[in-house]
């Protein structure tokens, strides 16, 4: 099911991502990184190189608590409501390795952020929460996130899910 900026007859991806993304690493791209729906989506990895169709919300200063930002345009109609919920807090910072070539290795560290909408390294609990729900969301696309204590992993040898 959607949330945030997607539609609500969308999958969490958008029909064009995928394709898209495999049509970027077969023009040279070694990473990926999408972003804009506010939320985690899954990890794919295409030709030994990673896809990250989104990280999360890093940093949004308006998803603070108890606020909602003035809508200067009201059409098409939108609500921040859909921004308010845990989910939206939860982040990753992918770190990619490159020597030179293609990535060699991925750590993944779950970041949530704090009341006041900054970035803060997720504890224990919310680290295993963030690295289960990243692993739920990559598993359609055919990835395992290796879980080191509150890190994670991603195996670049894995190969996507058909398309």
């Amino acid at each position: 099911m959607p949330h945030g900026f997607a539609a609500q007859f969308q999958d969490l991806l958008a029909t064009y991502q995928r394709p898209l993304a495999k049509a970027l690493i077969d023009a040279g791209a070694d990473v990926i990184v999408g972003h804009h729906p506010h939320m985690l989506h899954g990890i794919e990895v295409i030709d030994g190189r990673p896809v990250f169709y989104s990280l999360g919300n890093f940093l949004f200063h308006s998803v603070t608590v108890g606020k909602f930002p003035r809508l200067r345009r009201t059409d098409p109609p939108y609500s921040w409501r859909s921004l308010r919920s845990k989910i939206n807090l939860d982040s990753i910072v992918a770190v990619v390795t490159l020597t030179g070539g293609p990535p060699t290795s991925v750590e993944l560290i779950p970041i949530v952020m704090n009341n006041g909408g900054d970035p803060e390294l997720a504890g224990p609990d919310d680290a295993g929460r963030i690295l289960s729900t990243l692993a739920d969301l990559s598993a359609p696309l055919g990835m395992t996130i290796a879980v080191e204590g509150t890190r994670g992993r991603v195996h670049l040898t894995t190969v996507g899910a058909p398309r």
